[in-house]
């Protein structure tokens, strides 16, 4: 059974996390080496967009993706269909990341997770799971959020106030938008070892304007992405996004603009 997804499915927004997987990719990947992996385990491929950067960036790498949604399924073989390139490399199928037993394991040497544990109310399971079924030694791989690590300046009272309704309401729905802050724990309790956890830190202002201009509107488009599932859920209104998007449009503009948010990756061994 599918877990309320904060994000909708919409075109949308499915074109909307493969643009973001670009705008992303120099931040997560810096600290995500899989060149000594030959098979890798996606957990949760979404619409195949990190799919398409792993293909891209590990020329050697086979993947086998799992995924829940049959829509967001849908819509990665799709995008995946558009490289012919790759289509030896890959296969995905639809599966719940807790129940693995018919997932053929063999060879698979490496497994990541990117914005998937977020999502899901009881994670600890997903990754007792993926120890039990993955061959030892295997390399685990996570990039997750730490959305209360977000920073602005000049102060921006109604995004601010707009980014903790968010989490309030991601909190609601049974997801941890703060989840990166727990990954160490996480992996510990689930019997992992060699466990590194570090942050990934975005710090953008006036040295490098171009990127912390489409950061922010990268920002803007992330949070719009929350509006229609949060007035449904009471958590803000659409006169309240105006003020946030006003906001946001004027931090744009500002020379002196300061944007922060460190997301958490960890490495274990299964």
């Amino acid at each position: 059974m599918e877990t309320e997804y904060i994000h909708g499915y919409s075109t949308t927004e499915q074109k909307r996390l493969l643009g973001q997987s670009r705008i992303l990719s120099e931040y997560i990947f810096r600290n995500i080496d899989l060149t000594n992996c030959q098979h890798l385990l996606e957990i949760g491929v979404g619409v195949g967009a990190q799919t398409i950067l792993l293909l891209e960036k590990f020329p050697h790498l086979h993947i086998t993706g799992v995924e829940l949604s049959e829509v967001q399924l849908a819509q990665a073989k799709e995008n995946l269909a558009m490289f012919p390139q790759f289509a030896k490399r890959y296969e995905i199928i639809q599966a719940d990341a807790k129940k693995l037993d018919n997932l053929d394991t063999a060879g698979i040497d490496a497994v990541l997770f990117i914005w998937v544990l977020e999502h899901i109310p009881q994670p600890k399971e997903v990754l007792a799971e993926v120890r039990r079924v993955i061959p030892t030694n295997s390399l685990i791989s996570i990039t997750e959020v730490f959305n209360d690590s977000l920073f602005l300046y000049p102060p921006c009272p109604a995004v601010m106030n707009y980014w903790r309704n968010s989490i309030d309401f991601q909190y609601s729905i049974q997801g941890d938008p703060n989840v990166g802050a727990r990954l160490g724990v996480l992996l510990s309790d689930t019997g992992y070892r060699d466990i590194e956890v570090t942050p990934c830190i975005i710090h953008l202002d006036k040295r490098s304007p171009h990127q912390r201009l489409t950061f922010l509107q990268y920002w803007k488009d992330l949070m719009y992405s929350h509006l229609d599932s949060m007035i449904q859920a009471g958590y803000t209104t659409f006169s309240e996004w105006e003020k946030v998007a006003a906001e946001m449009d004027i931090l744009m503009e500002n020379p002196e603009a300061v944007f922060y948010y460190n997301p958490m990756q960890a490495t274990a061994k299964i």
